[in-house]
């Protein structure tokens, strides 16, 4: 898959392209800017274009750097005959800004049609600032504005909701796995206990639990990601790592040693928690110094292991993570609301390395 950026004229110049501006010559290509009454040929060393430029169809997309007169500059750019499929609109694209966040989330998406027609989440027609307003109120939804007044100050369990169901982070946790169960296989590597390790099956060769304390012999060995104590070079083919690194205070050391001890072509299963309460009995064990984002995860990994690929997945939305906060569990929710995952609101981070 090539990785050439798209070619795009941005019209508009303003506030709200200076907003977005950073993503913008991040991902994308800028050849040009169109924007009224500027007098200026070059604007952040972009050439400034006439809108006929457009017509000469040397370019990917037209990006509308405009919340003010997005449906004005819109319909210039169709009287140009243009055709749709050139057309993004900068609401699309991140960073939102705070009117945004009220009417557009990072899942859902505003689209031109083909007959002109701006359609928000391929579904309702926005025709001007007030279909707009409109998408505010539907966003409020049916939420009680007494419903943060009736909460509980407590939650219903202080263990993740262990003792009431199967907890919602673990249930994210299982899924994650279970996307890579093929690679356990081999020398297979798991901290603490073999809970993912055995799914591999007669794929499995070599099985290993890495402990930091207690009794070891048989399966059991001990080490310290930190430390590198018990870790041997290239010796691992999978490494599954479970909601380790928030209990391990030298995060960059840790993953360090996990990629020296992946052998070529090893991989690494591994989930960090997002959005989550600190856990009683690892706060007291080992201790709980850290919560992950998406973004931040990537980068430690990459810094860390250079030589490896990396993806990422999240998981959650804003509904399981407060009832994650909340101590409740996958029996109170529906498998629709388990299923939608709002990056804004990751629960579990899940990331696969590959040496």
């Amino acid at each position: 898959m090539s990785n050439e950026k798209k070619k795009v004229i941005v019209w508009g110049y303003g506030k709200y392209y200076q907003y977005k501006k950073r993503y913008l010559q991040r991902f994308y290509n800028i050849i040009g800017i169109i924007g009224r009454d500027i007098k200026e040929q070059e604007i952040d060393g972009y050439p400034v274009i006439a809108k006929e430029w457009l017509l000469t169809g040397n370019y990917d997309e037209i990006i509308i750097m405009s919340d003010l007169y997005m449906f004005e500059i819109l319909k210039e750019i169709l009287a140009l005959g243009i055709s749709t499929e050139k057309i993004e609109l900068g609401v699309n694209l991140p960073p939102a800004t705070g009117e945004e966040v009220q009417y557009i989330s990072p899942e859902e998406k505003m689209t031109v049609r083909d007959d002109g027609v701006i359609l928000w989440n391929g579904m309702k027609e926005v025709n001007c600032r007030e279909d707009i307003e409109l998408l505010k109120k539907l966003h409020v939804g049916s939420m009680s504005e007494n419903t943060i007044r009736e909460l509980p100050i407590k939650p219903l369990s202080y263990n993740y909701g262990h003792t009431r169901g199967y907890s919602i982070a673990r249930y994210y946790i299982d899924s994650f796995v279970r996307e890579h169960i093929e690679d356990i296989k081999g020398s297979v590597l798991e901290i603490g206990d073999a809970r993912y390790s055995v799914l591999g099956g007669n794929a499995v060769k070599k099985q290993q639990i890495l402990v930091l304390e207690g009794e070891t012999g048989g399966n059991y060995i001990k080490g310290n990601l930190e430390t590198g104590e018990g870790i041997q070079n290239e010796s691992i083919d999978c490494f599954i790592l479970t909601n380790v690194f928030s209990c391990l205070f030298d995060v960059k050391k840790a993953i360090h040693y996990v990629g020296k001890c992946l052998r070529n072509g090893g991989k690494a299963i591994i989930t960090v928690p997002g959005i989550a309460a600190l856990s009683r009995a690892d706060n007291e064990t080992y201790g709980q110094f850290w919560r992950f984002t998406p973004l931040g995860f990537r980068r430690l990994l990459e810094e860390n292991i250079p030589e490896a690929s990396i993806s990422i997945t999240e998981y959650g939305n804003v509904k399981t993570s407060a009832a994650f906060l909340y101590g409740l569990t996958i029996e109170d929710l529906t498998q629709e609301e388990l299923a939608y995952h709002d990056s804004s609101y990751p629960l579990v981070i899940g990331a696969y390395v590959e040496k």
